[in-house]
């Protein structure tokens, strides 16, 4: 996620795709928590969510890989 140049790092409060899901560019992934409000994150990418880095309650630096999607099948290891 990147927020601006204010935003180091976000929480992630919550995620709304489950891995296995259908994501359109635009869907909001998940939940975040900055220091000034929860504000939602879209995905940039369209595919199959294969998989969740970052969990609930966890700190993310700003452009740490969160989530990868991809499509169905798909090897990310």
């Amino acid at each position: 996620p990147d927020f601006g140049v204010n935003t180091d790092s976000v929480v992630i409060v919550q995620w709304l795709i489950e891995v296995g899901q259908d994501v359109k560019r635009g869907d909001v992934l998940c939940e975040v928590e900055t220091d000034k409000a929860v504000t939602d994150l879209e995905s940039v990418a369209q595919g199959v969510l294969l998989k969740q880095v970052a969990q609930v309650k966890q700190t993310v630096v700003t452009g740490e890989v969160i989530a990868y999607i991809g499509v169905a099948g798909e090897n990310i290891e």
